[in-house]
């Protein structure tokens, strides 16, 4: 499943439609599906950077809020330099691509 960016309307389409696919992940998988940003650079670098939103407690038990990965969606949609993200279904990651030559 991959999407161009485009308008603020589409990203939000977007936006609902991943949420939906993290939440099938969570809760029918029991997979927890994380971010990977694939960042180029003006210079013409790449890097890649990975985020899975997850909270340690002191017990080192894993707590997983459904709203942390809202946060981290909506705030990387909004972005205008992301300009594609793609579900990888194998991996269950979630690939943004960041463009700062944008």
């Amino acid at each position: 499943m991959k999407f161009e960016l485009k308008d603020k309307k589409h990203r939000k389409e977007v936006f609902r439609k991943l949420r939906d696919v993290i939440l099938h992940e969570l809760v029918s998988k029991k997979r927890i599906p994380y971010f990977h940003i694939l960042h180029y650079h003006p210079d013409g670098t790449v890097d890649n950077h990975y985020m899975t939103p997850i909270a340690l407690t002191k017990e080192k038990d894993k707590m997983i809020f459904i709203e942390d990965y809202e946060f981290f969606l909506r705030i990387l949609l909004q972005n205008p330099k992301v300009i594609e993200v793609e579900y990888d279904k194998k991996e269950g990651s979630i690939i943004f691509t960041l463009d700062e030559c944008r």
